[in-house]
């Protein structure tokens, strides 16, 4: 819904001579639970109005953050300026959108690729509870020494999204789920020491995802990987409600519906949805706003991302026409912790520059990516190079 910001903030400036008027209504969206904040007494409302609301401290909710960065000062400061009711940025809880990207962002993406990708090859080729048919078996195998580089062709990408949605046609959407977060309890990270793919989190990220929330944000997923791969693993180790996971989306189908049009058939009270082999769509660049704009129906304030698919939500965010939206941009530049990539990473600096919004440095704003017990290792070149490294660990 298009507020008038100026009536708005014309009517908080007004508060005191205006108690029981309420602000210009902003978007339907629900917020966490604990967002619900109890009216004070009538006659208290305008002591209360008048006070500035302290922001949750950081120095024990973000203790991985160098406090001296621009990204660390950046952000608290945006913060402390929306939760303020006496500060004209202040916005009421329903109206603090958040939106980021997961891989690369949230999520190692270096480990050796993206984790949806990562679980697809592992699922064809290495999970005991599963024997993928011949052809499923012999594309994977084709793309495994890309994998362990981190170097997959562009073509290969969407291949094994597919590879991942014809693996699971038939089966319940639950049951990927539970092969997920198998995988994610049990399979060591390729290319670390000390972690399982489930806790391959950045921490510092997680630590602002808390903040946030703390701070009465309403904090979204809004990735590029498959939904279904997605949510369990944000669900169980970020936090995040079920409903607040936007990603690609597998085609899904009643048991029993064949080849009938959604609009022709009536699913019965016995019949199961379940995975229908291909894509619907891709939740990636241009398509990231679009599915914030259907699904959330009120454009962030804040969004972080971290690669150029990220680009067009970061772009959504900062020109919000309601308030002042701020971008974040992780820029994975941290070459003794993390496979970074300094030339990527100085290219999208730049380009942060060019778009006003802010860079997050793994290198200097971090004092842990991981934690404690995780160090880098090493990435074979080849599959083969791969099983001699694991026998000599």
């Amino acid at each position: 819904m298009v507020k008038d910001s100026f009536a708005r903030r014309l009517m908080r400036s007004l508060a005191t001579l205006a108690i029981g008027i309420s602000l210009i209504a902003g978007c339907a969206q629900s917020a966490p639970q604990n967002n619900a904040q109890p009216e004070p007494a009538a006659e208290n409302t305008t002591a209360i109005a008048e006070q500035p609301v302290d922001p949750i401290a950081t120095r024990d909710i973000l203790p991985s953050w160098d406090q001296k960065s621009e990204a660390y000062q950046r952000l608290t400061s945006f913060v402390e300026s929306v939760v303020d009711p006496t500060s004209d940025q202040y916005l009421p809880p329903e109206e603090r959108i958040v939106t980021t990207d997961m891989d690369g962002t949230f999520l190692c993406e270096k480990a050796p690729t993206y984790f949806d990708q990562c679980f697809s090859l592992w699922h064809a080729l290495h999970d005991p509870a599963y024997e993928a048919p011949a052809d499923l078996k012999a594309r994977s195998e084709a793309m495994i020494d890309e994998f362990y580089t981190g170097d997959i062709t562009p073509e290969h990408g969407p291949e094994l999204n597919y590879t991942l949605a014809e693996a699971y046609t038939g089966h319940e959407p639950e049951e990927l789920a539970s092969d997920v977060l198998r995988f994610a309890e049990s399979v060591d990270v390729v290319g670390f020491s000390g972690m399982k793919y489930g806790e391959s989190f950045y921490k510092p990220m997680l630590e602002v995802i808390d903040y946030l929330r703390a701070n009465d944000f309403d904090v979204w997923v809004v990735s590029a990987s498959e939904r279904l791969v997605a949510r369990p693993i944000c669900v169980s180790y970020a936090g995040f409600a079920p409903d607040h996971v936007i990603g690609s989306d597998f085609i899904v189908r009643a048991a029993n519906q064949d080849t009938a049009d959604g609009l022709d058939y009536t699913l019965e009270q016995d019949e199961e949805l379940l995975i229908g082999g291909g894509m619907v769509s891709e939740t990636g660049s241009t398509n990231k706003p679009i599915a914030i704009l259907n699904e959330i129906g009120c454009r962030p304030i804040i969004a972080f991302g971290n690669s150029s698919g990220d680009y067009a939500m970061l772009n959504y965010t900062v020109t919000n026409p309601d308030h002042e939206g701020i971008g974040f941009l992780v820029l994975c530049d941290d070459t003794a912790r993390e496979y970074g990539d300094l030339v990527r990473a100085a290219k999208q600096e730049k380009e942060a520059e060019d778009s006003k919004w802010v860079t997050i440095s793994m290198a200097n704003d971090w004092s842990t990516i991981y934690g404690e017990g995780v160090e880098r290792t090493q990435l074979a070149s080849t599959h083969e190079e791969a099983v001699k490294l694991d026998a000599a660990a």
